[in-house]
């Protein structure tokens, strides 16, 4: 009889344990962290407004990447190489080069080069014809390069057959700001140089 006691004690020990056992709940939880990581860009533009026939610029407002100029002396010409960042890029600074294939031509007072240093264009340290600005540029930022170019007066017909071939090719570049404290820095790490 005693083991149907403790037998039957067992059972309801069991039964209770089991009964408790499901009815207990524990409070729990849980957390997540999803990171997302996206790649930015530097983007920009380069472009000028459209001319005439003469030289000068279109009322139309037109923007291109190539003009033709009909050269004569004394002939003061537009041309206004713009520097666009574009919507969504991070944060820049801005390189051009500029070859100028007239410099020889050009009116003294209001060159190309001296129209740069106007608007802050500085060289860049070890380079030829490289020039950058100091300052970050944001996104929808334009900057000019140089305004226009004038033909010296004492150019003659044999100067200015000599320019027939000649170019004024801009470049522009841009590198993040993000992780550089200035301008050179970001130019000799880009490895943009010649």
């Amino acid at each position: 009889m005693k083991k149907k006691i403790v037998s039957v004690c067992l059972v309801v020990c069991l039964l209770a344990t089991a009964i408790i056992g499901t009815t207990l709940a524990y409070f729990t939880d849980t957390a997540e962290v999803t990171n997302t990581f996206t790649v930015g860009n530097v983007d920009i533009t380069l472009d000028e407004a459209k001319v005439g026939e003469d030289g000068q610029a279109l009322d139309s407002g037109e923007r291109t990447t190539e003009n033709k100029y009909h050269l004569y002396p004394g002939k003061s010409y537009d041309k206004d190489p713009t520097i666009t960042v574009a919507d969504g890029s991070e944060d820049c600074y801005l390189f051009v080069k500029v070859v100028n294939g007239l410099a020889g031509l050009e009116a003294t007072g209001n060159t190309i080069a001296a129209q740069m240093a106007a608007k802050g264009w500085t060289l860049v340290e070890d380079e030829t014809n490289v020039y950058m600005q100091t300052g970050t540029y944001s996104a929808e930022a334009s900057v000019t390069v140089f305004d226009t170019f004038t033909i010296d007066t004492a150019a003659t017909a044999a100067t200015l057959a000599g320019a027939k071939n000649k170019n004024i090719v801009i470049t522009a570049y841009a590198v993040q700001a993000e992780g550089f404290t200035s301008a050179q820095a970001a130019w000799d790490a880009a490895g943009l140089g010649a």
